[in-house]
């Protein structure tokens, strides 16, 4: 994921701006993946409620984690990646209105 994500950010060239844009999106898509997982069983929340905590550290380790790749491994450009993350996107945004 982290390549998909670097490959549709691949046009940010300050790495501060990327890795804050690659944290919001896989953020984001850790949102649409949430609510599936729990309907399906995959795991569960104490509650049900999925704590703000759980995205606030999902985006503060994917800050880091694509602060680092890009630091280490430069700027990828890959235009198939777009269309990776748009059906990542599209497939839970599709499952989290069918299964409400």
């Amino acid at each position: 994921l982290i390549y998909v994500i670097s490959g549709f950010l691949s046009f940010v060239n300050n790495i501060y701006v990327f890795s804050a844009l690659a944290a919001f999106i896989m953020t984001s898509l850790d949102y649409l993946i949430e609510p599936v997982a729990v309907k399906l069983d995959f795991w569960q929340w104490q509650n049900g409620i999925i704590p703000a905590q759980n995205y606030i550290a999902w985006f503060i380790i994917s800050i880091l984690l694509f602060y680092s790749f890009r630091k280490f491994t430069g700027r990828i450009n890959n235009t198939f990646s777009n269309v990776v993350l748009f059906i990542q996107f599209a497939f839970f945004l599709t499952l989290n209105i069918l299964l409400k």
